[in-house]
């Protein structure tokens, strides 16, 4: 190896050191020669931008830059490949996958008691039909709000296969970490459940027998899923801190813009199958719902990727709300 080469390479190693040690922008300028230490200073400035000034005011300087390699070092890892040591390090930063699962199965877990359980509260309390739903609305999209607000930065707050799937596809979710959300997903669906028929005394095990099912249905479906996925994949890209409310408000709307009350939801639909309430749905008519959610997933999937395409990274900032 020539000198030249070899000095880059102590240059690359002392960067990928000072950045995950948090030190400060005018120390990485020290490393600005190598390729790793001007993505990693340009990294920096840009995500000193995003962070929220109050967090170092609150928890002091040390707090601030932890949090700066979280949100920086993925977005280095990612420009410098998964074979460069920035990636391992990046890693190392990030929740493990055992707690990921966890919270992964513990949000859905919470999700569903809460659709479940508001169903059978509202059927309980009234027979209006248009009122029980407006109170199973309301509970559904206040709940999404909290969960995506409090786990969304331990596992990204999927509770939803479709989700993960769609991360999966744009490669920033392992596929086998993808396979343990789904399974926890719909494990957690499925207590969820069995939790609310506790709490209201039903019995643990029932099958639902409300009918959904035809073309319009499955239509709705579709238009749910999408909806859902081009909000998420927006509200990354221009709105991340108002993501929770954004998706509780979408949920909300959807509830009463669709014929099939929008599960949007493979892991729910399962769950829900399993409860003869208010909120179920037959388990015969829950592969058709899974396979429109599955498509109106993909098709938002395929746009939004078409439509937050970024030629000139100069023109669109990553986060605009930032940016006045």
């Amino acid at each position: 190896m020539s000198p030249a080469k070899q000095l880059r390479a102590r240059l690359d190693q002392a960067a990928i050191f000072l950045f995950i040690a948090g030190t400060y922008t005018p120390f990485l300028v020290l490393t600005a020669g190598s390729s790793t230490g001007a993505i990693l200073l340009a990294v920096h400035g840009v995500t000193d931008i995003f962070t929220d000034k109050t967090s170092t005011r609150r928890n002091g300087p040390g707090q601030r830059q932890r949090t700066l390699v979280y949100q920086a070092g993925g977005a280095a890892a990612a420009v410098m490949g998964p074979s460069h040591p920035l990636n391992k390090a990046w890693r190392m930063n990030r929740v493990d996958p055992v707690r990921r699962l966890a919270v992964e199965a513990l949000g859905t877990c919470l999700l569903v008691a809460t659709v479940v359980g508001s169903g059978i509260m509202a059927q309980d309390l009234t027979s209006d039909t248009a009122l029980a739903l407006l109170a199973n609305t309301i509970a559904t999209g206040a709940i999404l709000v909290v969960l995506i607000a409090v786990f969304g930065p331990l596992s990204g707050a999927h509770f939803n296969p479709a989700v993960s799937l769609v991360f999966a596809l744009r490669r920033e979710l392992p596929a086998i970490e993808m396979a343990g959300y789904i399974v926890v997903q719909v494990l957690g669906g499925i207590v969820g459940t069995l939790l609310a028929h506790s709490m209201f005394a039903q019995p643990l095990f029932e099958v639902s027998t409300t009918i959904r099912t035809g073309a319009g249905q499955w239509l709705a479906e579709a238009v749910a899923t999408f909806g859902l996925i081009a909000v998420i994949l927006g509200g990354l890209r221009f709105q991340r801190r108002a993501l929770p409310h954004l998706v509780g408000l979408y949920i909300t709307a959807a509830y009463w813009f669709t014929a099939s009350t929008s599960f949007a939801n493979p892991a729910v639909a399962i769950a829900r199958a399993l409860t003869a309430s208010f909120s179920g749905i037959r388990p015969v008519d829950v592969p058709c719902f899974i396979v429109a959610e599955l498509t109106g997933a993909a098709a938002a999937l395929t746009l939004m990727t078409w439509l937050l395409r970024v030629t000139d990274a100069a023109c669109i900032p990553l986060n605009p709300e930032e940016s006045s």
